[in-house]
């Protein structure tokens, strides 16, 4: 959580390249707030290329958090689903879209109208979601069923989920966009007093099929 001292200075440093949009799960909080007034900063900035001088948190109330950079004030709070903890933003910038754990599901937010415009219903417990590069295609890691919901953005539906590890968390993509990474946060069950063996599982994009699946030890190429 970011709610200390020396953790939030680094995060304000941050935020004041005007560079970056900034995502978290905070407790505390109304419009009208600055940072000061938030805690328990959650998840990692990221940039936006489509709404420049925004910058969006959400929260455990059931609220993505909007604020001003230049004047550091929230200036939109929007309802989303039960127990919010990832967000992502479309290649556009125009769209963000947060995994509601408590509720199986994926809010889908239109930027510019500042609102949620559907809810996509996904696996147990989602967490981490990131886009295709194409932003056609969103990828849900859903820690409570392990698994990946592959949803179809345009028909607005989860077309179909791959196999995952226990605990499904984060969520990467590739710089080339040809694969998606997913970390497990629970080891494969092994034998009593042998070494835990976690795993990334690998998604080809093209295909939206679990391509891979790397293990703590194994030397990656």
């Amino acid at each position: 959580m970011w709610n200390h001292s020396d953790t939030r200075a680094a995060v304000e440093a941050v935020l004041s390249t005007g560079e970056v949009e900034l995502f978290g799960l905070t407790a505390f909080g109304d419009v009208g707030s600055t940072f000061d007034d938030y805690a328990q900063w959650f998840d990692l900035p990221q940039e936006n290329t489509g709404t420049e001088g925004y910058y969006a948190l959400t929260w455990a109330d059931t609220r993505l958090v909007v604020v001003d950079t230049a004047t550091g004030r929230v200036v939109e709070e929007i309802e989303v689903g039960s127990l919010p903890h990832g967000v992502c933003l479309s290649p556009t910038g125009d769209a963000a879209y947060v995994s509601n754990r408590g509720a199986d599901s994926v809010s889908v937010i239109d930027l510019g109208a500042m609102e949620v415009v559907d809810t996509i219903p996904v696996g147990d417990e989602p967490h981490g979601l990131v886009t295709d590069v194409t932003g056609r295609i969103l990828y849900v890691a859903n820690a409570g069923s392990a698994d990946i919901s592959v949803v179809d953005l345009e028909r607005g539906r989860e077309a179909k989920r791959l196999a995952a590890a226990r605990g499904a968390w984060g969520v990467s993509r590739s710089a080339d966009g040809s694969e998606i990474y997913v970390t497990n946060n629970l080891s494969h069950f092994v034998p009593f007093r042998t070494p835990s063996r976690s795993e990334v599982t690998v998604v080809d994009t093209k295909r939206s099929v679990v391509d891979d699946r790397l293990f703590n030890g194994q030397e990656f190429t």
